[in-house]
């Protein structure tokens, strides 16, 4: 893990094509934390690789394309790619992209950090491994905001806050490295290319639903946008992300719930509709199973 005093690289520009594919471009950043903070005029970079990468927009959007397959990041999204990953990137003008590059050591320690012995661990030999980051391209919904915290990373000039900002960008990045080692696993296909290529195949349902919980997409939507048969989709999703599409569909509303009783004063029915419930009866049923408590009640407790 980086310490306080160990270099970090900032860059306000994307690198230009040779400069991605130097020897020495690439060999730095395998060995120290880079951060790209840019906005720039419309920029095409060719197929290139690195080491473990989080790419993250905060205005606009950027495409990275890992072959016949691509992918579109948009703010509140992130992109974790694996080390040794190949694609190109393409950003058009006026986007603000950040992104972190950071070395396999580094992520590793953070995920043996929060590998602790407990019971998930003991029921599942082998998916805290560390020996290698190794998973397939996907993208997550940035709950814990690491965008905005890899730009204010980038300017960050105190030691101690850098160092606190760090953390928690490894923390950040090992649990979504974890996560997709344990889910490629639970997929269950025997062969390795297999359990990758249904683990993409499922993220794919997976970031529609993050994206915009409220939305009522129905299963055979979600299927079409996996390549996959409702059934599959439903089996395969719910033994690599333990719940069902629905089950997280709900869960993220519980949380955008929660979110708004806490820091807003919408009244409890409207809550239930910006959270993306269809009726406030079900809301309240719902959030009283997930919290054990009434929306009304939480909301007192959190005041």
């Amino acid at each position: 893990m980086n310490g306080p005093d160990e270099a970090v690289d900032v860059f306000r520009r994307f690198w230009s094509p040779e400069e991605s594919s130097a020897p020495a471009s690439t060999g730095r950043l395998r060995q120290t934390v880079t951060l790209f903070d840019v906005r720039q005029d419309t920029v095409f970079l060719p197929e290139h690789g690195g080491p473990f990468s989080l790419k993250m927009v905060l205005s606009g959007e950027s495409r990275y394309a890992f072959g016949r397959r691509s992918f579109a990041v948009t703010p509140g999204q992130v992109l974790v790619v694996a080390p040794g990953d190949r694609y190109a990137t393409s950003v058009p003008a006026s986007a603000h992209i950040v992104t972190a590059y950071l070395p396999e050591r580094w992520v590793a320690a953070a995920a043996r950090t929060l590998c602790g012995p407990d019971e998930e661990m003991l029921d599942d030999p082998g998916a805290c491994s560390t020996e290698a980051v190794d998973f397939a391209a996907h993208i997550r919904r940035d709950g814990e905001s690491l965008g905005p915290l890899v730009q204010r990373l980038a300017s960050l000039e105190d030691a101690l806050a850098r160092e606190e900002a760090l953390t928690r960008l490894a923390s950040g990045a090992a649990a979504f490295a974890l996560e997709a080692r344990r889910s490629i696993r639970r997929t269950g296909a025997r062969r390795r290319s297999t359990r990758a290529e249904l683990f993409r195949r499922i993220s794919r349902a997976r970031a529609l639903i993050e994206a915009d919980p409220s939305a009522r997409l129905s299963l055979e939507a979600l299927a079409a946008a996996a390549a996959l048969s409702p059934f599959h989709l439903l089996r395969i999703f719910g033994r690599a992300f333990g719940e069902t599409p629905a089950g997280m569909r709900r869960r993220l509303r519980i949380e955008r719930a929660k979110q708004l009783l806490a820091a807003s004063d919408l009244p409890v029915h409207e809550v239930s509709g910006a959270a993306g419930f269809e009726s406030h009866a079900g809301f309240c049923r719902a959030f009283r199973h997930a919290t054990g408590l009434s929306p009304t009640q939480f909301r007192q407790a959190s005041a």
